[in-house]
């Protein structure tokens, strides 16, 4: 290989780490800005931890995680509700998709709605049983992380 070929991958490989590096922490530091207000807890499924902001409040769990520009793996938003009911959710202004994981008054997992995306607006979700909590991770982590229903959620609320 000549030494052309070589330079030319290794300016493509750092480009590529550049832009990872670059990109991560621009979400990290939207997510502080945007949620800076916003209460914090490190939630836990099974051997699977969660930073976790805190949506408690009417004005919160309605605005959740939209205008924001993605989700790292590892963060999620708690949406914590006054009583065990049937809680609709929307993508309203999302701009990536997510799952949804319905939590009981026990702190088990319910239900769990896989992958939904911005253009599923304005259909409403909701679980089949009364949920307590509700957490919204990035599209997909529940399957690569292997979370199921029936398993206990940990967090302290």
């Amino acid at each position: 290989m000549s030494e052309r070929k070589i330079f030319g991958i290794f300016l493509i490989i750092l480009a590529i780490i550049y832009a990872v590096l670059f990109f991560s922490d621009k979400s990290s530091k939207e997510l502080e800005k945007v949620f800076a207000n916003y209460e914090k807890t490190d939630l836990t499924i099974g051997k699977n931890n969660f930073h976790t902001y805190i949506s408690d409040r009417e004005d919160k769990r309605e605005r959740g995680l939209s205008g924001i520009s993605n989700l790292e793996e590892g963060v999620a938003m708690l949406f914590v509700f006054e009583d065990e009911n049937f809680h609709n959710f929307w993508m309203k202004d999302m701009n990536f998709p997510i799952d949804i994981i319905w939590i009981d008054g026990e702190k088990k997992i319910i239900e769990i709605s896989n992958n939904i995306t911005p253009e599923t607006y304005p259909k409403t979700f909701t679980s089949q049983s009364p949920s307590k909590w509700v957490l919204e991770i990035g599209g997909g982590e529940a399957e690569k992380r292997q979370i199921k229903v029936g398993e206990k959620v940990e967090f302290g609320m």
